[in-house]
């Protein structure tokens, strides 16, 4: 494998590292105001009546799960 060679992978992995995320960031952001535009609507909503829920917290010990 030649310098040249070489140097030209470098490069192309280096426009690869930088270029994915920010394409990517694009796509899932379009993608989500796409999918809150046309899917995430009012009326598909569940109301839930307001009710008097008690303030309670459930805590699930996971220490040595094997």
């Amino acid at each position: 494998m030649e310098e040249n060679d070489f140097h030209t992978l470098i490069e192309q992995i280096g426009i690869f590292v930088f270029w994915y995320p920010i394409i990517m960031s694009f796509t899932w952001i379009s993608g989500s105001l796409i999918f809150s535009f046309f899917r995430e609507t009012k009326k598909d909503m569940c109301i839930v009546p307001e009710l008097d829920w008690p303030k309670i917290s459930i805590l699930v010990p996971c220490y040595n799960e094997s």
